[in-house]
Formats: C-alpha cells, sequence, structure tokens
C-alpha cells in the first residue's frame, strides 16, 4: 500500500510540481535585455533622445542626444536588477538611474524611484527595440 502511495504521488503530483516550477522560472526569465529608446522632455529645447541597453551581464550604455543642439552624453557601467520587481537601478550613473521592466517597455522613474505621474508621465516610456 505505502509503495502505491508513493508512485501516485510520483507519477500524479511531480509533473504538477514540474509544471508549476517552469512557469515561475518562465515569468522570472522575462526577457528584459535589450536595447530601449525613447524621447523625453528637455528643460530649453525640443527634447532628448535617450537610447539605453541592457545587457544580459549587467552591463549597461546609456546615451543622451538632444535634438536640436550638439549635445551628446554617452556612459556605460554596471546595473543591479531587483527579480521580483523587475526594477532596475544603474550603479554608475549620473542621469537619472531608476527604471522599471513592463512587458517590452522600461518606464524611467523620477530621481527617487517613483513612477513620473503627470502631463508628460508618456514621454518617459521606452520601447524596447526588437532585433
Amino acid at each position: 500500500m505505502k509503495n502505491i502511495l508513493i508512485s501516485l504521488i510520483f507519477t500524479v503530483f511531480l509533473p504538477i510540481f514540474l509544471t508549476s516550477c517552469a512557469g515561475t522560472n518562465a515569468r522570472e526569465s522575462l526577457s528584459w535585455a535589450g536595447c530601449y529608446s525613447g524621447t523625453i522632455p528637455a528643460a530649453n529645447g525640443q527634447g532628448i533622445n535617450v537610447k539605453l541597453t541592457l545587457n544580459a551581464d549587467n552591463t549597461y550604455s546609456l546615451i543622451y542626444d538632444y535634438i536640436d543642439k550638439i549635445n551628446t552624453f554617452k556612459e556605460e557601467g554596471t546595473f543591479y536588477r531587483y527579480k521580483a520587481s523587475n526594477f532596475i537601478v544603474l550603479l554608475d550613473s549620473k542621469y537619472p538611474k531608476y527604471y522599471k521592466i513592463s512587458d517590452g517597455h522600461l518606464l524611467q522613474l523620477d530621481m527617487e524611484g517613483h513612477i513620473i505621474t503627470g502631463d508628460h508621465a508618456d514621454q518617459y516610456v521606452f520601447e524596447k527595440k526588437i532585433n
């Protein structure tokens, strides 16, 4: 009887357990690495084109290119990703450093790590480029 119960557990519950674990891993392996771009408002200009590349090895490349000026700022560094919330902090950045990954988008957060609200909030959403 004991052997039948153990056999039943392995044949019925083990596949369910493995399937649920696979689902969890799929969610955790959200395809976050890649290149994100968008245009944010500028205090005294037409805007700033932003390109942020997040690499799987937790390094990044960030380019700020002013639309109506000859100013381009580039930096590279490392970032930390909080897996549970898909919250990212650029560790070596002079520029806004908090972001949140959301379904193929990257939300730039304010300087304290909060979601930007207001009339221009939609301009702080960067689209992921598909290669």
